[in-house]
């Protein structure tokens, strides 16, 4: 892991512990060679933490083979408490720490939300209409999961802020059916995970049979979004991968498959600029 790239890395960090996804053996993680963690190698590390707990299956962390850049970065992330070590009085700094819930907790969500992700002041300025609406899909995304993943451990949620880079990580993650998976499973003329994850970026396309909870519009939006701010937009979805930068769209194969979604966001920080819909900036 201490080679981190855009799709290496996750695939690294799924090689290494995909065997052990429901093994009940004792795992202890060896992070010696490991310089740098993203946000969503963190989620992913997370998720082993938080399935094989479901499991009641002892995981570990080794100390002794962890560098300090990750142990601080971890720390920061609020990580170690996933290992029952109380982490008090640590300030996230430049991190969006780790969010963990079960269930869809409508004021906490938001809470989270507007003080770890919108409260940044890293964030770019939007208007009032466009900040709305952005709320509204980080939530539906995080509703996602438990309106159509069937998630084990929920939802778990981290980001970085990178100074240095003028960037912000945001990463949404479950491990459930996965959202290839489970638009498959829907319409019987999608056979392929890559146009799953197309069809399920459309706008107002769910799988969601009944209710108002979700309009299929967070993901949608979020990409426009990511597109005007000249971002990244990854999907990890089952056996494919999406990447969105700089006007290329790059669909590739994911082996060995992620069991869930991984949502991953890369925004630019541009201070000079306010967002907004059309509409917004007409007299």
């Amino acid at each position: 892991m201490n080679k981190w790239d855009v799709e290496g890395g996750v695939r690294g960090i799924l090689k290494a512990t995909d065997r052990y996804a429901n093994s009940q053996d004792p795992l202890v993680l060896d992070l010696a060679r490991c310089s740098f963690l993203s946000a969503e190698a963190t989620a992913l590390l997370a998720s082993i933490f938080l399935v094989r707990r479901k499991m009641e299956a002892s995981t570990q962390i080794d100390s002794t083979t962890v560098q300090w850049p990750v142990w601080r970065h971890l720390q920061r992330m609020w990580f170690f408490s996933l290992s029952g070590i109380e982490e008090k009085g640590i300030a996230p700094g430049s991190s969006l720490p780790l969010f963990h819930t079960e269930a869809l907790e409508k004021d906490r969500i938001l809470r989270y939300i507007d003080e770890e992700i919108l409260g940044r002041p890293a964030m770019p300025s939007m208007t009032p209409s466009l900040r709305k609406e952005i709320r509204r899909a980080f939530f539906e995304v995080i509703g996602n999961v438990f309106h159509h993943s069937g998630s084990l451990i929920g939802a778990v949620v981290c980001g970085q802020i990178y100074p240095n880079d003028n960037e912000i990580q945001i990463t949404f993650l479950d491990r459930g059916v996965g959202v290839a998976c489970k638009v498959r499973s829907w319409l019987d003329s999608i056979e392929d995970d890559k146009k799953a994850i197309d069809w399920a970026l459309k706008r107002g396309t769910s799988t969601l049979a009944t209710g108002t909870q979700s309009r299929g519009l967070g993901l949608y939006l979020l990409r426009e979004f990511i597109k005007a701010n000249e971002g990244q937009f990854r999907v990890y979805a089952n056996g494919a991968f999406l990447e969105e930068a700089s006007g290329r769209r790059t669909y590739r194969t994911l082996n060995p498959p992620l069991g869930g979604t991984l949502v991953d966001l890369r925004i630019n920080i541009r201070p000079d600029v306010e967002y907004g819909f059309q509409q917004d900036f007409e007299n």
